[in-house]
């Protein structure tokens, strides 16, 4: 995702990015931000604490140019020791519960919970 796709989405945030922006709130301490801008790109999701980002990709295929760039921006970010988290609108919408465990069990192994 690039900086301009994602202020984009600032103004119209998806429902899927409401859902779990609401469950976080309701089953975590930590405070993750939304859109914002990390390295070179903006995070859906942010926790700077864990150093987690969190994306949620809506598409089941990536073309190969945009697989090429989050490759290489998955690099960018753990060479930062930066950890990401990719999540469908699928995982949230269908089963939130096991979205959330994924994330408390990243929180765990990050030291924070």
């Amino acid at each position: 995702m690039n900086q301009i796709s994602g202020f984009l989405k600032l103004k119209n945030e998806s429902y899927a990015g409401k859902v779990l922006r609401d469950g976080l709130a309701k089953r975590f301490s930590v405070n993750f931000k939304r859109f914002v801008l990390v390295s070179s790109f903006v995070a859906d999701f942010y926790c700077e604490k864990a150093k987690l980002v969190i994306e949620l990709e809506s598409k089941t295929k990536l073309l190969s140019e945009e697989i090429w760039y989050s490759e290489e921006l998955a690099k960018e970010l753990e060479d930062a020791g930066i950890k990401i988290l990719k999540i469908t609108n699928y995982e949230i919408f269908h089963d939130l519960e096991s979205v959330l465990n994924r994330i408390e069990n990243e929180l765990k192994e990050r030291g924070i919970m």
